[in-house]
């Protein structure tokens, strides 16, 4: 799933649906989309729905490729299976669906029919059973649909590829428009996180915060089958029109699982299965306490998780450590520097690999600070101080 749901329509259709900017709300009621989501006869390129779900069915274009061949210019962090299986959590959740068994804990492509069907099959809302009034919840459905794309287009990270920069990055920008008539346009700005008549310099820097919370949300759980935080997102933004206070809610979501997965254990000694979320949001509360000194620091995937001191020091040239596992000698780093690391001591890591270390997660920076005006010893004598 890439780019944003305003641009798959056509002209007409847009200002139909979203307006003459291209970025109004979706109408809440079916009888406004009289004149749009029609089916037409007079090109060869429409398919029934017959064809389309079929298991072979493919389009000519790729969602996200030009004609030109020229990818564009976001990605959606999911795809459109995992995308429809969140609209259907919020669905139920913010409908006050009724069901007789829940929805799976994990976000399943492969349930997606039956998550479907359970709803239809098994859900009541109002106390009216969806399954009695099938033609209603496909209107509703649809509508529902169509704006949980527009919160999730514009409230929700991307990769951003601009230039030449094939890894891209991340973003959270909103569509506009320049131009008239036939000569409009769509430009994209950063998504305006602002309440009325705020000054820029008050609201500008909620924009960044929030696309670092959600960043470091997005590398934590890399599988899409547990990123419930995008549900949890969007579910708060159907509720609530303070869009000022998502990187709050965002913040808190990071917050409570720091809380469940790690303090509430009261166990810092976990090693390598310290959760990954405890480590960015770390880095998180450390950016967003000194912008200006981590200006170049950004989220990335570092999905392994380092002893600073070596469980297996190298050919035993130096002591182990019995308490190696406490959460202050550990931190989060890709595994190609993970390779690199291997066993060696603290001293030689930081002597042999500085400047990683000063690319890297801003816990690991630190920790690179300290020994580099140390010791071995004194690292560990630091940690039993915690």
């Amino acid at each position: 799933m890439t780019g944003y749901v305003q641009m798959h329509f056509s002209r007409a259709e847009r200002e139909n649906i979203f307006g003459g900017e291209w970025n109004g709300w979706p109408a809440n009621e079916w009888s406004e989309y009289n004149d749009c989501l029609e089916i037409t006869e007079d090109s060869e390129k429409n398919a029934t729905l017959n064809e389309i779900i079929k298991p072979r069915f493919k389009v000519d274009n790729v969602d996200g490729i030009l004609d030109d061949d020229t990818y564009i210019r976001f990605e959606s962090i999911i795809e459109f299976p995992y995308f429809l299986l969140h609209a259907l959590r919020v669905f139920v959740d913010f409908y006050d669906v009724s069901l007789e068994k829940d929805l799976g804990e994990l976000l399943d492509d492969k349930k997606l029919i039956a998550d479907f069907e359970n709803v239809i099959k098994y859900g009541t809302i109002d106390d009216e059973p969806i399954k009695d009034n099938k033609e209603n919840f496909a209107k509703i459905f649809i509508i529902h649909l169509l704006q949980t794309r527009y919160l999730f287009d514009m409230f929700i990270i991307k990769r951003e590829f601009t230039g030449e920069d094939k890894d891209g990055e991340w973003s959270l920008k909103e569509l506009h428009t320049s131009g008239q008539a036939s000569k409009k346009k769509a430009y994209y700005s950063n998504t305006l996180l602002k309440c009325d008549y705020e000054r820029k310099e008050a609201y500008a820097p909620r924009n960044k915060e929030c696309l670092m919370i959600q960043s470091a949300l997005r590398v934590s759980y890399t599988s899409p089958k547990v990123m419930h935080w995008i549900t949890e997102l969007v579910l708060w933004l159907f509720k609530n029109d303070e869009v000022p206070q998502l990187t709050n809610e965002a913040e808190d979501i990071a917050a409570l699982a720091t809380k469940e997965n790690f303090l509430d254990g009261k166990d810092y000694k976990l090693g390598v299965t310290t959760p990954h979320i405890v480590f960015n949001f770390l880095d998180y509360l450390l950016w967003k306490n000194n912008k200006n000194k981590y200006s170049d620091f950004e989220f990335e995937f570092r999905n392994s998780v380092e002893h600073w001191y070596p469980q297996n020091p190298s050919d035993g040239s130096f002591d182990s450590w019995d308490d190696k596992d406490t959460f202050g000698n550990l931190c989060i780093i890709s595994r190609s520097v993970n390779s690199k690391f291997s066993n060696l001591s603290p001293e030689s890591k930081m002597k042999s690999y500085g400047n990683m270390v000063k690319k890297g997660s801003l816990k690991l920076r630190i920790m690179g600070c300290i020994i580099q005006n140390s010791s071995n010893e004194v690292w560990i004598d630091s940690m039993k101080m915690k």
